[in-house]
């Protein structure tokens, strides 16, 4: 019998994102990428529905949608639709959104109250 790779995958289980993106602050240059073992995030930030270019500014509402690409032998498969126990979260965001994962890419929404401070 040969080995076949692609049967063998891990289930990435639903975690909180914190760790890799931080709520905007006033000021602050967003993160567009981050890296973990088992998948790879990238993210887009937007301020209201106009695509961020600059830093976060006090009272704006931003939203970041957040695209994570398995690795090989890594599967999103079984995770539950989000706001659903042991979904994706965000532990200081207003609200985290995403459908049940199924395969080696997940798409989540990720909106955030607007930060404080002087307006830039």
């Amino acid at each position: 019998m040969k080995y076949n790779a692609d049967a063998v995958k891990t289930t990435i289980s639903g975690t909180d994102l914190r760790p890799y993106i931080f709520e905007p602050e006033a000021g602050e240059i967003p993160a567009v990428l981050f890296i973990v073992p088992s998948y790879r995030g990238t993210v887009f930030w937007h301020e209201g529905d106009v695509p961020l270019k600059r830093a976060f500014r006090a009272g704006a509402l931003y939203t970041a949608t957040v695209t994570l690409r398995a690795v090989a032998g890594c599967s999103f498969a079984g995770i539950p639709a989000a706001p659903e126990e042991g979904s994706f979260s965000h532990s200081r965001s207003e609200t985290v959104r995403h459908a049940a994962g199924s395969g080696g890419t997940l798409v989540i929404t990720v909106t955030f109250a607007p930060p404080e401070g002087p307006s830039l």
